[in-house]
């Protein structure tokens, strides 16, 4: 998140507030042959959504980021 949209995006462009979307998709439908698939971690997007939250309150005062989990699970 820091080094992805803070350090990358709003210090560039001396923005102050950011959102960080994460797009949460379903492992078990992902092709076995992609290697994302083994990187992902296990989390469910609840869990997601926490550690993101946290992982924002770590961030340098100067900025304001909202990090946002979309759930794009397949029906």
């Amino acid at each position: 998140m820091k080094s992805q949209l803070v350090d990358d995006y709003l210090v560039r462009l001396a923005a102050p507030v950011g959102i960080y979307l994460v797009g949460w998709f379903d492992k078990k439908k992902w092709d076995a042959a992609d290697y994302r698939r083994g990187k992902t971690p296990q989390w469910t997007l609840a869990e997601a959504q926490s550690r993101f939250d946290q992982e924002a309150t770590g961030l340098p005062p100067a900025f304001i980021v909202r990090p946002v989990v979309l759930d794009c699970h397949a029906p």
